[in-house]
């Protein structure tokens, strides 16, 4: 019977085959040939094939000389069992020496099926399957969140494939495109896939900074900022005062962060009380704010 292998050596190569190298007995005479079972943790099939001493994956190998033989065409990313033992010329085995390795990367294909789960004012859930290759070579998923509304501004989540795909702190209002890669171990990255969506509305707090930037006799300059709170879902402005004419109220639509608006055709040297307020798309005031402001004439 063929004297027990000491210890065998896995590795993988740039094509993710496991590479394994073992040292027979230099007394052994025994050992002609080589028996190599294999089996993954997945699938605990056992594989044994009949492999030559010697280098190269093939060919005769002496009396306690070095042999390698490479195992192609497995799963990837994927632990194996490995066991080598003497084979004689006349079938007798002799006890297997076991070692472990996981194959070489690849490159997973991309989730399937990403979707809107839900959608509130300020998180987005999502939901996807697994890639239909290699999936167990994923692993992360890196999943970019980018406002379409804000200069294409990202953020990005590396996440675990057991973590929740909820993502909160969003904007009230805002378009997001949602797109999803698995990476997987050595950093190898699938094709991405993007899904769109828009947050809900929200009540946006009062405009800042209401000022005069510049007065005239008939005319009033007015400028504000975009509310703090909400920014996104002030879809306009009303901008209401009163004179001897009675009342007066004025939609300003919402163009950026900074709005200027024109007020013409007042009275000369007069004071007003100007009052305004954002509005939401369903048509819900936010609080207001006011500012005194009186035109000048010039002589």
């Amino acid at each position: 019977v063929p004297m027990d292998i000491s210890e065998i050596s896995l590795s993988t190569n740039n094509h993710g085959d496991i590479v394994i190298e073992w040292n027979s007995n230099e007394n052994d005479n025994c050992a002609y040939e080589y028996t190599l079972c294999y089996y993954d943790e997945v699938n605990p099939s056992e594989t044994c094939i009949t492999v030559p001493g010697g280098g190269g994956g093939g060919g005769g190998g002496g009396d306690g000389g070095h042999h390698n033989f490479t195992l192609d065409q497995l799963n990837p990313c994927t632990i194996y069992d490995i066991g080598i033992g003497g084979l004689s010329p006349g079938g007798l085995q002799g006890n297997l020496t076991f070692n472990s390795t996981i194959s070489g990367d690849r490159a997973p294909s991309e989730v399937q099926n990403l979707a809107i789960s839900s959608v509130d004012i300020h998180q987005v859930e999502i939901s996807y399957d697994e890639p239909k290759n290699f999936a167990q070579c994923v692993r992360e998923y890196d999943i970019a969140i980018t406002d379409l509304d804000g200069f294409g501004l990202k953020q990005i989540h590396h996440v675990r494939p057991t973590i929740d795909n909820i993502f909160t702190d969003l904007l009230a209002c805002t378009n997001y495109m949602i797109s999803v890669a698995a990476v997987s171990p050595s950093g190898l990255t699938s094709k991405s896939v993007a899904v769109t969506t828009k947050t809900g509305e929200d009540t946006p707090s009062e405009p800042r900074s209401f000022e005069v930037e510049a007065a005239s006799c008939n005319s009033l300059d007015l400028v504000w900022y975009q509310p703090t709170d909400n920014k996104r879902c002030a879809g306009n402005y009303t901008l209401s005062w009163t004179d001897t004419d009675g009342s007066h109220a004025d939609t300003v639509p919402s163009y950026g962060f900074q709005i200027k608006y024109p007020v013409m055709g007042l009275q000369g040297n007069t004071s007003f009380d100007f009052t305004l307020v954002a509005v939401s798309p369903s048509g819900v005031n936010s609080a207001s704010t006011t500012l005194t402001a009186a035109t000048e004439c010039y002589e």
